[in-house]
């Protein structure tokens, strides 16, 4: 047993073991000390952050990382444009035919915003990032918490947080009592982490289970309800872990979800 607190749930049953990557890839051959969670399974490599501001990873016109096609350039969607079509969908069965104020938050120097504001029925289209990486206009600093958005879309980036109740603070706060959060990332379900990749790949700090990410949401605040669903990239490559969750307050917007899900076999991506 370790005596570090779970930063999910609290809990100090615990349990801290180093761990080798033997999966194909950059990432074979990487050892990290992971925490686990035995009470919510939450998993933390904390040795492994990393700052993306420090080596211009994200500066204007450099690095966008061509062999990915869940990025998008400006013209192909990628996926934070299908979560949005997908969202600005589930939000017209809704609210209607009112036009949502929309926010990505963390999308590097993904392009998709662009394409959002100019193909979806949309009021605002606003950034969130570490920096202003690609000079947008609308963009509102990641510590704001003023709720001002009905829909935010947070593609590859929840695991990359190291102080979940700050970070999740800041993306949860950001989105009205009415509104959605659609996030996407690889869940734990209990397959041992040496033969993955993705627990080793570079920032990755915070890997969820379905408990967990209810602990945060209730130690932050009552009454956010969550709703977990696989992409269609999951069958093409991103493996059975990849899901989109879905944060919302209000039971009948839970009601439009599940409806989408009654007219769409599997949840949109690249």
């Amino acid at each position: 047993m370790s005596t570090q607190q779970c930063a999910a749930c609290g809990s100090i049953d615990t349990t801290a073991r180093a761990i080798t990557c033997t999966a194909p890839g950059s990432s074979q051959g990487k050892t990290f000390e992971f925490i686990f969670c035995n009470s919510c399974r939450f998993v933390s490599n904390p040795s492994n952050g990393h700052d993306f501001r420090e080596d211009g990873a994200f500066r204007a016109g450099t690095n966008l990382p061509e062999t990915s096609r869940r990025v998008g350039d400006g013209t192909r969607p990628g996926r934070e444009f299908r979560m949005a079509e997908m969202g600005v969908d589930i939000l017209r069965r809704y609210q209607g035919d009112l036009r949502p104020d929309v926010m990505v938050f963390g999308p590097g120097m993904s392009r998709d915003h662009a394409l959002m504001r100019e193909r979806l029925l949309v009021s605002r289209m606003a950034v969130s990032d570490l920096s202003n990486f690609q000079s947008v206009l609308d963009f509102v600093p990641v510590t704001s918490r003023q709720a001002e958005f009905d829909l935010v879309i947070a593609s590859e980036v929840v695991e990359h947080f190291t102080d979940l109740q700050e970070d999740f603070a800041n993306l949860l706060f950001k989105v009205r009592e009415t509104g959605l959060l659609i996030a996407c990332t690889n869940m734990h379900d209990g397959v041992p982490l040496e033969g993955l990749a993705y627990p080793f790949d570079v920032g990755h700090t915070s890997y969820y289970s379905g408990q967990s990410l209810q602990a945060i949401c209730e130690r932050l605040s009552s009454g956010i309800r969550l709703d977990f669903r696989t992409p269609a990239v999951a069958f093409r490559g991103a493996g059975p872990r990849k899901r989109y969750i879905f944060f919302y307050r209000d039971a009948e917007l839970g009601q439009c979800i599940a409806q989408y899900f009654a007219d769409h076999h599997v949840a949109a991506s690249e």
